[in-house]
């Protein structure tokens, strides 16, 4: 059996998350955050709950260690052929 998780919402539309493995994230002013690895799923509550980056920006990841940081769903802007997010403060960033 096979089922595919789906989120919908962002730019009112509905991808496959499988789809999204390997795009590339930017921060909606343009700054590379990495690529996606994974969707992480909440199956308690049946929805993506964030997206897991590899080859991330060591500017932007100073102290976070050099595999992956998951980035929460939320600041998702906009999915197409590249992934669009919000802008990454320091401060938004715990290790």
């Amino acid at each position: 059996m096979s089922m595919e998780l789906q989120e919908s919402g962002v730019n009112g539309g509905s991808n496959p998350l499988s789809e999204l493995t390997g795009s590339t994230v930017y921060t909606i002013d343009g700054t590379m955050v990495g690529t996606v690895e994974c969707a992480v799923i909440s199956f308690d509550e049946n929805r993506a709950t964030g997206l897991s980056i590899t080859n991330c920006n060591s500017e932007l990841f100073l102290d976070v260690p050099p595999k992956n940081v998951v980035i929460p769903f939320r600041w998702v802007r906009s999915i197409d052929d590249i992934v669009l997010v919000v802008p990454i403060e320091p401060e938004m960033i715990r290790v």
